[in-house]
């Protein structure tokens, strides 16, 4: 294969891996939005009775339940998370072998390289990229830290934020949910011990 051809296929491999992670992404989105939504529904069960808070078997049920779905949330978010992450790093290592294939052709095709310096000049100055990867490098080698500076270092700022962050709040809410439902639970059970102290 000549270098077009080797750069038509990285590009084919990157883009298919890249489907495989958003469909990775979609499928955990969608699950912890089902799981959150009955978290919601369950922490909300025990506001419905007039005299909240109150220590009743629906109120101690729905936080028993909020619990086990809690945990459910916990361990899938786990598991998807390390599931994406891995997909993350293959992705970046196709970009690299991307970037390493367009450095044998003219600095004016290297069209994958200009997208990435692109994305890296949002967010700071870009100039000595284009120095190092947009002129004639031929016989010079590129490390692999100026190749991972290129593609973001790991989590680029799109993924960083969906990956991590989103998750993070996701399971600060969860954590939320968690301690309205068995602190009313609680404040219930205090009420009840202080009627029963003889006055």
């Amino acid at each position: 294969m000549n270098d077009t051809d080797d750069r038509d296929y990285l590009i084919a491999a990157a883009a298919w891996q890249e489907s495989l992670l958003q469909g990775y992404r979609s499928l955990h989105v969608t699950i912890q939005s089902i799981l959150l939504a009955i978290g919601v529904g369950l922490t909300v069960v025990p506001f419905a009775v007039a005299d909240y808070p109150t220590f009743s078997a629906r109120a101690l049920a729905s936080a028993v339940i909020l619990t086990c779905i809690a945990g459910l949330h916990f361990f899938s978010s786990r598991k998807f998370s390390g599931v994406v992450d891995a997909r993350g790093k293959d992705i970046n290592w196709w970009h690299g072998e991307l970037i390493r294939t367009e450095q044998r052709i003219s600095p004016a095709s290297r069209y994958f390289t200009k997208f990435k310096i692109h994305q890296q000049a949002r967010r700071k100055d870009s100039a000595h990229l284009e120095e190092i990867f947009l002129t004639t490098t031929e016989g010079v080698r590129l490390t692999d830290e100026q190749v991972k500076e290129l593609i973001g270092k790991g989590l680029g700022h799109t993924r960083q934020v969906i990956d991590h962050q989103l998750f993070t709040w996701i399971g600060r809410i969860w954590w939320l949910l968690l301690a309205s439902s068995w602190g009313g639970l609680f404040i219930a059970l205090f009420k009840l011990a202080l009627q029963e102290v003889p006055a």
